[in-house]
């Protein structure tokens, strides 16, 4: 039901009194009072009474009760939870909704001893419809009940950050979750499911559900962050000169034209390349066509963050990197020099004619060289590191 409010008119924007959220989407539908508050959509019984009744519930309480509806999101996409006084009839079953009585929805609150099978089971949930390990955002407020809006505290089932490390910490200590925290501040941006988190909590839910042997498919598709300098590349050099300096094509003619009127000398392109094509033809067809893992070149999607952070997204997503350092680039350091810091394996290449280009503090590392003329023995090589390293 996420389009639910793509179909209706006279849409409009109000306060929630379970998060206290006053943007949320509102609508009154079929006697419901339905909201939308960060993800998820749920309905409130439409009377004066239980409008009341929410009122004089503590926060925490309010909080609780979003959570779990939060969580009623998570695992069932084809219905809209709706919350009942106490004393309501529930009605015959619908195709749109599913009733609770908040009385009867409020004792599935987990106890504090299962919050983390709870919360790594919504992680692989999500993993699992959108076949990949997203990275859920979360982060310390200012004590504001609404602050914890956007900050998925709801997908941790508490409102205190402290506890919400604890969860966190004991995810991490087990090998369920990996964690992005802020430089020396160790502030936590970002928590994102493994593997074996993955693993873990599908047999959890089979074990409860008493399945003998699971029948799910724990494999989300891997996915690899490419960092390279993209685009078309020319190799120019000066005339009685032996340096040789790459620059964008795109930036060729201009390149000639300053040099002519400064210093009275001609550029000679010495090579062209482009990367791009190299990029299609070589890496993502042997990483995503051929070994079925998810390329990501993150200068093609679209986002609205700053690059920066997309940036560091992906790469936190990502099981490895492949580094291209041939050309030299700034940005490729940078994003190897995260990926390093985050615990990521890198894939290092080098194409074999710049490889004396590079930066002396990566030449102690295993890099690829490779010749541009030969993308068959390229293949191979990080075909067979892939291998090695187990990382498909």
């Amino acid at each position: 039901m996420s389009d639910f409010f793509s179909s209706l008119a006279n849409i409009s924007k109000k306060t929630c009194p379970l998060t206290g959220h006053y943007q949320s989407t509102y609508k009154d539908y079929d006697g419901i009072s339905i909201y939308k508050s960060n993800k998820c959509i749920y309905g409130l019984e439409n009377t004066n009474s239980f409008k009341v009744f929410l009122l004089n519930l503590s926060v925490d309480e309010r909080f609780n009760l979003f959570s779990l509806l939060n969580e009623y999101c998570v695992f069932h996409k084809d219905k809209i939870p709706v919350v009942l006084s106490n004393e309501a009839q529930i009605p015959a079953k619908s195709n749109d909704y599913e009733f609770f009585r908040y009385k009867d929805i409020s004792k599935k609150f987990p106890s504090l001893g299962a919050i983390s099978l709870r919360v790594l089971k919504n992680f692989a949930k999500k993993a699992q419809d959108s076949d990949s390990f997203e990275a859920v955002q979360v982060a310390p407020h200012g004590g504001a009940f609404t602050s914890t809006m956007g900050n998925n505290y709801e997908s941790f089932f508490s409102r205190n950050f402290d506890h919400i490390t604890s969860t966190i910490g004991s995810l991490k200590k087990e090998h369920y979750v990996s964690v992005t925290t802020a430089g020396t501040s160790g502030k936590i941006l970002r928590v994102t499911l493994t593997e074996e988190g993955l693993t873990h909590a599908l047999e959890a839910v089979d074990k409860s559900s008493g399945a003998k042997k699971s029948t799910r498919s724990t494999q989300i598709k891997p996915q690899c962050f490419v960092a390279m300098k993209f685009g078309k590349m020319a190799d120019i050099v000066v005339c009685d000169s032996i340096g040789v300096q790459s620059i964008p094509l795109q930036n060729l003619e201009k390149a000639k034209k300053d040099f002519r009127a400064k210093y009275n000398l001609e550029l000679c392109v010495k090579d062209k390349r482009d990367m791009d094509k190299f990029y299609k033809n070589t890496l993502h067809t042997l990483v995503e066509s051929e070994l079925k893992i998810k390329c990501v070149r993150v200068d093609k999607q679209r986002h609205t963050k700053i690059i920066v952070e997309k940036i560091k997204e992906e790469i936190d997503k990502s099981k490895f990197l492949i580094c291209d350092l041939t050309y030299h680039n700034q940005g490729v350091y940078f994003e190897a020099g995260y990926a390093v810091q985050s615990g990521k394996p890198i894939i290092y290449i080098c194409e074999q004619s710049h490889y004396s280009n590079i930066h002396f503090d990566v030449k102690h590392i295993n890099i690829i060289q490779y010749d541009k003329k030969k993308p068959d023995a390229l293949k191979k090589a990080i075909r067979e590191t892939i291998k090695e390293e187990d990382l498909a």
